[in-house]
């Protein structure tokens, strides 16, 4: 992937922010630590969701049993996106941080032919060049969580059995953010190229879910900051959304 393109994915946030977040180890390349931060393009990226509303409808108890989560759609210049509320920043965030359980990211369905480097898991490839590729981020939320597709004019709203999420798409991407249940992780998948379908999205955010047990393939966890989110916002308010 050419350093335009990672750029361009980064939609707003500072490098030095993401570099942070990411904590890329000491001794591996400029570019690797870039690559893996594509996934903080994940601080604008994309998660996934898929529906269970027909389970819910049909059986009262399971639609009891679903918690309202506190992510919901917004809109910004004329764009869609998410807005996770609840989450607030504080002096004693990092040694709180600390103490939380870790929840580790676990995708159980990946689309076929598209594989990652378990050295660097932000980036999925395909088997059709260069185009042919999806992110991955996984977030720690340590503050309100604010993201905008541009030029999305809708989103798509799934309830899982374990999280909330939504699906947004302009006419270059899909954008999926799902916030898993009643934990302060979130993940966020973006198809940039609009390579995947509609169903094998649905089949990945069904199969999103969070373990405290180490998985397979382990997933960075970038640290969703007040600093991340304060150079997000003001990429918004010096019109950044509509400029894309």
């Amino acid at each position: 992937m050419k350093r335009e393109e990672i750029e361009t994915m980064l939609d707003g946030i500072d490098d030095k922010y993401i570099m942070e977040a990411s904590k890329a180890p000491a001794g591996k390349s400029k570019m690797s630590g870039i690559r893996k931060a594509v996934a903080a393009a994940v601080v604008c990226l994309l998660v996934t969701g898929i529906g269970i509303p027909v389970i819910a409808a049909v059986n009262p108890a399971f639609k009891q049993w679903i918690q309202p989560d506190n992510i919901s759609e917004t809109e910004y210049a004329g764009s869609k996106g998410v807005q996770i509320k609840g989450t607030k920043n504080n002096k004693n965030a990092a040694e709180k941080s600390k103490k939380e359980e870790k929840f580790y990211l676990q995708l159980n369905y990946i689309p076929d032919g598209y594989q990652c480097d378990k050295k660097d898991t932000s980036l999925y490839y395909g088997r059709k060049g260069e185009t042919d590729f999806f992110t991955v981020a996984y977030f720690h939320l340590q503050d309100e969580f604010l993201n905008i597709l541009p030029k999305a004019k809708n989103t798509e709203k799934y309830e899982t059995m374990n999280g909330t999420a939504y699906l947004a798409e302009n006419k270059e991407e899909h954008r999926i953010w799902i916030l898993f249940r009643n934990s302060n992780y979130m993940t966020e998948i973006r198809d940039s190229n609009k390579m995947l379908s509609k169903k094998e999205i649905k089949k990945m955010i069904d199969g999103a879910s969070i373990t405290n047990e180490r998985t397979e393939v382990k997933y960075e966890i970038l640290e969703w900051t007040k600093e991340l989110k304060d150079s997000y916002e003001r990429w918004l308010a010096g019109s950044g959304a509509k400029k894309n």
